[in-house]
This record gives C-alpha cells, structure tokens and sequence, in this order.
C-alpha cells in the first residue's frame, strides 16, 4: 500500500505556490494602485 501524503504533498505544495503567487500579485496590485492614485492626487493638488 503507497502512502498517499507523499504522493500528496508536492500537488498541495504546487497549489499553495500558486495560490500564494496570486495572492501576492493581487496584493502587491492593489498596492501600486493605491500609490497611483495618490500619485494622481498629488500631480492634481500640484497643478
């Protein structure tokens, strides 16, 4: 009988990888959002 945690855990870690990569890029999206509009916020004030 295989053990299935072994054959298991690289699937998990795959998916883990991806969903973390995907969480990050939504994150460090919304981050570059937020600063464009206060860049966008600054350059109007400005002028």
């Amino acid at each position: 009988m295989p053990n299935i945690t072994t054959y298991h855990a690289p699937l998990c870690m795959d998916h883990f990888r991806r969903f973390s990569f995907i969480i990050a890029f939504l994150g460090l999206n919304s981050i570059f959002k937020k600063s464009y509009d206060g860049m966008l916020e600054t350059v109007a004030n400005f002028y």
